[in-house]
């Protein structure tokens, strides 16, 4: 009899059925209602976890649970993790292996959970957690808190929600107060901001120096006891904490295979001692924690020699779970699984516990998985052979009747591989989660076809952008592997990173820790050096393709429905032997050159100087990508380093565009009258090669009788709209050009208001196409009533449109006269010439919010620029130099351009623009600009405290070596990335610089003579 498309398609359902729980399952509701099964057990989670929501300071009773597979421990964990929605609780899955940190894996796992939501698309954790903390501190519409929950904290901001917490929740300790304010950056989702709190709870030194302290976090490497402690009392100020410990199997089981390298079971034992008092640690100075740990009953007992449930008070008894259900509880688990599975499906059951009839549940000897996967088993059967019967018994586990043929299976495989997804693995988001089961499943695959005694498991992967995806072993071999999907950004570098860290591999010859390519990278020039300097030091990268992928995911779900023939089905088929990701990782084929655009780059050397026992001083080109920073005193020679890092760049076919507040960097296309008397032979030959190949155009901002030039105030919004941060970058910097000409630059209601119109009306006429002042103002002069939720808006746009129009008329540069240049012509250089220096003279801009204002535009417009022009495979695509860089970008209040500048600072190396920040006052320029500086030079400086905020920036031993009072001209240390600073001796400049400063009236002279 033909089965109803009805039927059919409830029955297909059914062939879905899930019946293994994975280690990440327990982050996904689900509405299978088990506690029928096993009901004592999470009567006393349920329990544990109201003592603690009930009482702030006590310490909860933790649990044990101890059964077979199958038995329901995750299930048991999960409904403890759904109950703490209800109590402002937070969750932990502690994810450790024995030959790990117990300590700094708790912190990575407790840091990974916060970013981790209950149900997987509502809010995460850390934004729960911050929400009722910051409700808890800071009264109802504090600016505070809203900067906070915006994601936009400033020091200020976080600083008053720290003391604030403090008062309400009595004396929090220096490391409670940090915790919290490292949250606050973690959950901005700021690429910056994260680096900086997940190095913080990986406990490792800051990448930046300063980054730490200008948040209040101390720089010394925090030390993982104290933050997990710090991170789980500030969890319980609002609910309770759960942290379940649910892989002591894999352990024992890893131990037993001499896998960590323990000879016998008293080195397991004691190794799970370890374990054990650090969780009892962990418990001990905590509040509100309740501990559950699963594991197989003979785990259990090798547990209790490590007497982890002796301590008096702190657990429940140890609660043995049922292996298998009664009648009632197993109808109960299937008329709830098959509820679920029938959810999205047409189709009304008989009865509820349909297909299976009441007399199948007679002295049923079986446990829940067993029973689904029955269940399963009996669909496919049904379907396979058109005929609809009920489920009267469940045949024998090893019956021959659970499987179909060969060929059946084979096309049911065939049929799987045609529909599966495997398009979450890799998304960068989500490869930490989806991919290692297919990674274990491929590989594990692999060992069964061929007989192998490799063996497989996910690795401790706390966090999706760090840590390994899986571990293979085959006797003392390991291969540590991940994905990576990623190609931008510093998260790319973290990835491998980590996994060169985590995998010892470079320590260890016999570990290979391979990267899978799992999407068509596109790598900026940093990440290239970054990936071919970690394949130099043992890195493999090869491509996983796809179709590999859909035969790993293809197997998941094959060995779910046919768990007893999977093994003879694998030898026979061999789905994963031959494959690529096999064949690279495991047989040893030499693997594939690297992806297209990772090969080294050909960067070339520029000349910085000489060491002290003659070297010459070089650097790569491509290093200026990452910023110089030059900080020397009057008479240190500091102009004559800065010509000729421009003049070398030049001779590389490097244009820049240098800004010249004192009149002494004009001269950069005039050759000396006479031969330098400390010059050598290469230096009169690089002379002749600059000025034959170098354009120098001096431009006069303001001063028409020279060459004149404005920037229009708004940036190309049209190049960057469509990309949400830096379309938001591009609104931040138009907002702080335009405040200080509209005159609401203060803290005042009104001003704040008046910055609020100009956003709002400014999105709206970036989205809509709007160009130029000219529009913009337009439109705020007669702002629709709709564009601002303001009752006032229309008013306050059309006073601020007046006011601007004032600054238009009083300033020629605001948008105003001189040719209205593009960064491109700044650095094109005419035919017949290899580079051009665009020097800007600040002789017509006498006011230095006139100079900051007009830095700003020109910077927004050089950002908007780089990223429709960016250096591709270039090592360099110029170069902005700033000279007293300390007025553009200072340390205290904000100017002008402060915001393009920081802007600049973090963004431009990925796109190949070099910046170099020149000064005579290191404490003076802001700590961002600083720390974004790769390479630094030191020369002569008289002051003390300046003397002291360079020796800050070295380690303590360098910083000890460096005599910067005593100094002559032309020495300086220098520190590239990766290395300490060096004393040198920098070279005199190729073009003519003597003692006196050009007058403004030579300069224009200049100017003029370009045209």
């Amino acid at each position: 009899m033909t089965i109803p498309a009805k039927t059919r398609r409830a029955l297909e359902a059914l062939d879905q059925l899930v019946f293994t729980v994975l280690f990440t399952d327990v982050w996904r509701d689900t509405d299978v209602n088990v506690a029928m099964h096993n009901s004592e057990a999470l009567r006393l989670l349920k329990q544990s976890l109201k003592e603690a929501y009930e009482s702030q300071r006590r310490r909860a009773r933790g649990l044990i649970f101890a059964g077979p597979p199958g038995s329901g421990k995750t299930h048991l964990t999960r409904e403890g993790r759904m109950e703490l929605e209800h109590m402002s609780g937070t969750f932990v899955q502690l994810d450790v292996q024995l030959d790990e940190d117990v300590t700094k894996s708790a912190v990575l796992s407790f840091a990974h959970a916060l970013t981790t939501s209950h149900r997987g698309g509502h809010n995460t954790q850390i934004q729960n957690l911050l929400a009722r903390l910051v409700a808890l501190a800071l009264p109802t519409g504090d600016e505070s808190a809203m900067l906070i929950m915006d994601g936009e904290p400033t020091f200020e901001a976080v600083g008053a929600f720290v003391a604030g917490a403090s008062k309400r929740f009595g004396s929090l300790n220096r490391d409670e107060r940090e915790v919290l304010r490292v949250l606050c950056l973690q959950a901005t989702g700021i690429p910056e901001y994260t680096d900086l709190a997940e190095d913080w709870f990986a406990c490792k030194p800051e990448r930046v120096e300063g980054d730490r302290a200008r948040w209040g976090i101390r720089e010394e490497i925090p030390q993982p006891r104290r933050v997990l402690f710090a991170l789980s009392n500030i969890a319980s100020l609002v609910g309770p904490v759960l942290m379940s410990v649910d892989q002591i199997d894999e352990m024992v089981q890893s131990a037993d295979a001499d896998i960590t390298g323990s000879s016998s079971a008293g080195d397991l034992d004691r190794e799970l001692g370890e374990l054990s008092a650090k969780l009892m640690d962990y418990i001990e100075n905590t509040h509100r924690t309740v501990l559950v740990v699963s594991c197989l009953e003979g785990s259990w007992s090798r547990l209790q020699k490590a007497s982890l449930a002796s301590v008096e008070g702190r657990f429940w008894s140890p609660q043995p779970l049922s292996s298998h259900p009664s009648r009632a509880a197993a109808a109960s688990i299937v008329a709830s699984h098959v509820a679920e599975a029938l959810r999205d499906v047409d189709f009304k059951v008989p009865w509820d516990t349909w297909p299976v009839k009441k007399e199948a549940f007679q002295d049923l000897n079986r446990t829940p998985r067993e029973i689904i996967r029955g269940i399963q088993e009996h669909a496919r059967k049904c379907i396979h052979r058109n005929e609809f019967v009920p489920l009267t018994s469940f045949p024998a586990l090893d019956s021959p009747e659970v499987e179909s043929s060969v060929d059946s299976l084979t096309a049911d495989f065939e049929r799987l591989l045609s529909v599966v997804d495997v398009s979450a693995a890799v998304d960068p988001e989500q490869e930490g989660q989806e991919l290692p089961p297919l990674l274990e499943a491929g590989i594990g695959a692999y060992a069964i076809e061929n007989s192998s005694e490799l063996t497989v498991r996910p690795a401790a992967t706390k966090q999706s952008k760090q840590g390994i995806h899986v571990t293979a072993w085959e006797g003392n071999r390991r291969w540590c592997i991940r994905g990576v999907a990623l190609d931008h950004g510093p998260g790319f570098k973290a990835r491998l990173n980590w996994l060169i860290d985590q995998s010892k591999s470079l320590s260890n010859p016999d570990i290979t820790a391979v990267a899978l390519q799992t999407t068509e990278w596109n790598l900026s020039a940093t990440n290239k050096e970054n990936l071919v300097e970690r394949q130099k030091s043992g890195l493999k990268v090869y491509r996983a393709d796809m179709q590999d992928l859909k035969i790993c995911a293809a197997l998941v779900a094959f060995k779910a429905k046919h768990p007893v023939a999977y093994a003879t089905w694998l030898k026979a088929n061999r789905p994963m032997s031959g494959t690529r990701l096999i064949r690279n990782i495991f047989e040893e084929q030499g693997g594939e050159p690297p992806p297209p655009g990772s090969e080294a780059p050909t960067s070339t050397s520029i000349l910085l100087g000489r060491f002290t026992n003659g070297d010459p001083a070089l650097i790569e080109l491509e290093r200026l990508r990452k910023h110089v920073a030059l900080f020397a005193g009057s008479g240190s020679g500091k102009t004559v380093v800065l010509r000729r890092l421009i003049e070398e760049c030049a001779l590389q076919g490097v244009s820049s565009i240098v800004l010249d507040p004192n009149n002494d960097l004009a001269r950069l296309g005039q050759p000396w009258p006479r031969r330098p008397g400390s010059w050598s032979d290469q230096d009169d030959e690089r002379a002749s090669a600059y000025f034959e190949g170098t354009e120098v155009v001096i431009w006069t901002p303001r001063v028409l009788k020279g060459r004149p030039v404005s920037f229009q105030p708004l940036p190309d919004f049209g190049s960057v709209v469509e990309d949400v941060d830096e379309f938001d970058k591009a609104l931040d910097s138009a907002v702080s050009s335009l405040a200080p000409r509209a005159k609401i630059t203060g803290d005042t209601a009104k001003h704040e208001e008046g910055r609020a119109v100009i956003r709002a009306a400014l999105r709206h006429y970036a989205q809509h196409g709007g160009k130029g002042l000219d529009g913009f103002l337009q439109l705020l002069s007669e702002l629709p009533a709709d564009i601002v939720n303001l009752s006032k808006a229309s008013e306050t746009a059309h006073k601020l449109s007046e006011t601007l129009r004032a600054s238009q008329i009083n300033d020629p540069l605001f948008g105003g006269d001189g040719s209205p240049l593009n960064p491109g012509e700044l650095f094109r250089p005419v035919k017949g010439k290899r580079a051009r220096i665009s020097v800007v003279s600040f002789i017509g801009l006498p006011d230095p919010v006139q100079r900051q204002s007009f830095v700003n535009q020109l910077q927004m417009a050089l950002f908007a620029w780089i990223k429709q022009y960016p250096a591709g495979d270039r090592p360099l695509g110029g170069l902005l130099v700033m000279d007293e860089a300390q007025t553009f970008a200072p340390s205290g209040a904000m100017t002008p351009c402060t915001g393009s500048t920081l802007a600049l600072a973090s963004q431009a190396r990925k796109y190949g623009l070099g910046l170099v920040f020149a000064t005579q006052a290191p404490r003076g320029v802001h700590n961002q600009v600083v720390g974004n500086c790769s390479t630094q030079m030191v020369g002569f400086l008289s002051h003390s405290t300046q003397i002291a905020a360079v020796k800050e920036m070295a380690d303590a031993r360098q910083a000890g070596r460096m005599e910067l009072s005593g100094l002559a001209a032309g020495q300086f240390y220098l520190r590239s990335e990766g290395a300490p600073h060096q004393l040198i001796t920098t070279p005199m400049c190729l073009s003519n610089h003597p003692k006196s400063a050009l007058t403004p009236e030579e300069i224009v002279e200049l100017a003029r003579a370009g045209e």
